[in-house]
């Protein structure tokens, strides 16, 4: 089921946007404006965009923007954020690593940094 892109998304992504060439940028924040959400698993770690008006090739790969993301689950753990985008270089899909065990509980958007890769 869509939705929109909840405040602590949108945020991550306008961050990750300001961290890039203009060029990569601008396409990233212009999609960003277009973009609806799909979570695609229960706890919620990964989450697809949709982009009204965009017809997406058949998926043959995605590749994630040169920024990643460390924050921390609600019960502490260190998760990973990672931004993809699909061949054509369009936003595609957020994911949330969680390096130990169990599901994700709730990000932490607070103590989200970023670095580049």
């Amino acid at each position: 089921m869509r939705r929109q892109l909840v405040p602590q998304e949108r945020e991550a992504i306008q961050s990750i946007a300001s961290l890039l060439d203009e060029g990569p940028r601008s396409r990233l924040l212009d999609d960003l404006a277009l973009a609806s959400a799909e979570v695609l698993n229960d706890d919620g770690s990964i989450v697809r965009f949709h982009l009204d008006g965009y017809v997406r090739p058949p998926y043959r790969g995605q590749h994630p923007l040169p920024v990643e993301g460390a924050l921390q689950d609600a019960d502490g753990a260190h998760l990973s954020l990672l931004l993809h985008q699909d061949e054509n270089d369009r936003l595609y899909e957020l994911e949330i690593v969680r390096y130990e065990d169990g599901e994700l509980k709730g990000p932490r958007w607070e103590t989200l940094k970023l670095f580049t890769r």
